[in-house]
Parts: structure tokens; C-alpha cells; sequence
């Protein structure tokens, strides 16, 4: 009996142009949610830190 090979044939993908232009979309969206989210980060604890900075640590006048 002659030995035979079964090659599993894998499904080809095409990615068409308007896939390509929307996974360029998902970059450019995902970038931008990371840098909103780091301004914002930045300006909370910028806010808070002048806050706290307002406080007099020293002690009650007596």
C-alpha cells in the first residue's frame, strides 16, 4: 500500500482594500483613546497636586 499524505488545504485571505483601511482606522482610534487617556491622567493629578499643595503642613499658630 502506498503511502499517501493528506495536505489539509488552509483557507486563503484576501484582505481587501477597505479592511486594510480599517484596521489603519483602529490604529489611529487606539492611539488617540491612549493619549485622551494620559492628558487627562496628567491633568487630574496635576489638580490634585495643587491641591494639596494649597495646605499648610506646619503647626496651628498658638
Amino acid at each position: 500500500m502506498a503511502s499517501q499524505t493528506c495536505a489539509v488545504r488552509q483557507p486563503r485571505r484576501n484582505i481587501r482594500a477597505d479592511q486594510r483601511g480599517s484596521l489603519a482606522l483602529e490604529q489611529v482610534l487606539f492611539i488617540g483613546a491612549i493619549v485622551t487617556m494620559s492628558v487627562g491622567l496628567y491633568s487630574f493629578y496635576d489638580d490634585l497636586r495643587s491641591y494639596f499643595d494649597s495646605f499648610s503642613v506646619a503647626g496651628a499658630p498658638t
